[in-house]
């Protein structure tokens, strides 16, 4: 929920969406973790300060 809360409509996005449809063997779980990784590290690029 609070990934939600900090980007509305991240699953709407072209990116997320080609991200969890890409032909894989991982679970969407797995595959929402990754993108969730991803975007933390662009987040701290962009915003030195977020933990």
């Amino acid at each position: 929920m609070r990934y939600g809360l900090m980007f509305p409509d991240f699953h709407r996005d072209d990116a997320f969406v080609s991200w969890m449809t890409r032909p894989v063997d991982d679970s969407p779980e797995q595959r929402f973790k990754d993108y969730r990784s991803v975007m933390r590290f662009v987040w701290k690029l962009k915003n030195a300060t977020w933990n």
